[in-house]
């Protein structure tokens, strides 16, 4: 009998763009963004400062998950 080995299929790379609008949605949107990573995947995030209180509730909960440049 033989045995078929799969190994998971990371990305690269995820790109966002314009992805958030609201505070309460920065947890799940960080969620599904890590259910997507795989060891050398590089998110990159891009978002215009709408509210400077949900701007930086989204900085913190980044630096808190990732490795943020």
């Amino acid at each position: 009998s033989s045995k078929c080995v799969v190994k998971p299929v990371w990305p690269h790379f995820i790109v966002g763009s314009d992805v958030l609008y609201s505070e309460s949605l920065i947890d799940p949107l960080l969620r599904g963004v890590e259910s997507l990573m795989g060891p050398s995947t590089v998110a990159i995030l891009a978002n215009e400062r709408r509210c400077e209180d949900t701007y930086e509730a989204f900085t913190r909960a980044c630096k808190e998950r990732f490795r943020v440049r």
